[in-house]
């Protein structure tokens, strides 16, 4: 259960209603979700001490399917536009498996909004001859030291699941990228 009290929230960008969790006070910490839209006990431990705003990627957790994005530099322009519209000043950023794509070129978009930029995980840069995952049994066993621990998901979090992994695939975030890999 979460401790902090996160309030909702929507901003308009690049054609998107994307809805974001905001709590905390002090520097700005900004997290693109790729959980879908699961309560995090990292957004809860940082919380404490940052202003923390929590991004539903479009296409991502229970936002309607993205069929206008077509790279994750597109997608990554419009969490440039989210974030402008809702932190000013610098921020730091953090992104988990593809959204730490997402997060990685959103950096190179707009680098004078970024502070420190945090990749747990990403899919465009893995180790020499692994591919990427298929299951959801998988990705708890890349994303985790324990993947034991966690919990299975919901009916509703594994459709989630399976819509970002389709639009994952579809721009091309399950691929190794060797362009954002030599910057």
């Amino acid at each position: 259960m979460p401790e902090s009290d996160f309030k909702e929230g929507h901003v308009e960008a690049d054609g998107f209603r994307v809805r974001y969790l905001e709590a905390g006070q002090g520097d700005s910490v900004v997290i693109l979700d790729s959980t879908a839209w699961g309560w995090s006990p990292l957004n809860d431990a940082l919380a404490k001490t940052y202003r923390v705003v929590v991004f539903e990627v479009p296409g991502m957790g229970s936002s309607s399917p993205n069929t206008t994005s077509g790279s994750v530099n597109d997608l990554a322009g419009t969490m440039v536009q989210a974030a402008a519209s809702v932190v000013s000043g610098k921020f730091t950023l953090i992104g988990t498996s593809f959204a730490a794509n997402v997060a990685l070129r959103q950096t190179l978009l707009a680098p004078e909004s970024v502070e420190a930029l945090v990749l747990i995980s990403p899919t465009s840069i893995r180790p020499a001859a692994s591919a990427p995952t298929q299951t959801l049994d998988e990705m708890k066993v890349r994303l985790s030291a324990h993947p034991e621990n966690i919990p299975s998901l919901p009916f509703g979090l594994i459709d989630n699941l399976t819509q970002e992994q389709a639009l994952a695939a579809r721009l091309g975030g399950t691929v190794n990228d060797s362009e954002v890999e030599s910057r």
